[in-house]
C-alpha cells in the first residue's frame, strides 16, 4: 500500500493541511554529486529513465541522500576526476576539494538534507558523442540541468527515494518551521528571486 502511495505521490503535489505542498526531490547519492551540480559544472543528472513529462522545465529539490550506497564510492572518484578548480573558481565551492572513499566525516553538506534545487530542461540518451565530449555524461537517460540554486543552510534529516519523490509523503513529520522555509526558498528560486 505504501508503494502505491509513494508511486502516485511523484506524479503530482500533495496538499496538507498546513499550506501548499512542497516541491518534488530528486536524491543524489553522495555530497560530491551536489556540488558539483550545485557548482554548475555537472550539468546533466544520470538516470535510468528520461524525464517524467511533467518534471521537464521545472524546478525541483535536490537531495542528498544518507551516503551510503554502493555508487557512493564510484560517484566521488568520478567527482573527483572531473572536477574543474579553474570553472570553481569565485563559486562559494572555490576551496572545496573532492573527496574519495566511504568516509562521511568532514562533508561540506551534510546527507539526508535539501541542499539547493535545481531547475530541469530535458533528457535525451546517452548518445557516444556526448560521453567523448562530457565527462559528466554517463547515462543511460541525461537529464539537462538548466540552473541550480543552493539552500543555504540546508536542511537536514529528510528522508528520500531514487527517482522523482514528494517531501511530503517520505516526511510526513518534518517540522513546521523547515517546511515553511523549504516552500518559501522554493517560491522565491521560481519568481527568480537568489
Amino acid at each position: 500500500k505504501l508503494e502505491k502511495v509513494m508511486r502516485r505521490s511523484t506524479k503530482r503535489p500533495v496538499s496538507t493541511s498546513i499550506g501548499a505542498a512542497t516541491p518534488r526531490a530528486l536524491s543524489l547519492c553522495c555530497v560530491d554529486l551536489a556540488i558539483a551540480i550545485l557548482a554548475k559544472q555537472k550539468r546533466v543528472e544520470n538516470r535510468t529513465r528520461a524525464i517524467p513529462s511533467y518534471a521537464k522545465h521545472s524546478w525541483i529539490a535536490l537531495h542528498v541522500s544518507c551516503g551510503r550506497r554502493p555508487m557512493v564510492k564510484w560517484s566521488r572518484a568520478h567527482v573527483k576526476k572531473n572536477w574543474s578548480v579553474k570553472k570553481a573558481s569565485g563559486s562559494p565551492w572555490s576551496h572545496w576539494t573532492p573527496t574519495t572513499g566511504w568516509s562521511l566525516k568532514n562533508q561540506a553538506l551534510p546527507n539526508s538534507s535539501i541542499v539547493g534545487f535545481v531547475r530541469l530542461g530535458d533528457s535525451h540518451p546517452l548518445s557516444a558523442r556526448e560521453k567523448k565530449k562530457n565527462p559528466w555524461a554517463v547515462g543511460p537517460h541525461c537529464w539537462e540541468i538548466k540552473d541550480a540554486v543552493p539552500l543555504v543552510p540546508p536542511i537536514p534529516g529528510i528522508s528520500g527515494q531514487t527517482g522523482l519523490w514528494s517531501i511530503d509523503v517520505m516526511n510526513p513529520k518534518l517540522k513546521r518551521s523547515d517546511r515553511m522555509r523549504l516552500i518559501n526558498s522554493f517560491h522565491r528560486v521560481q519568481a527568480g528571486e537568489r
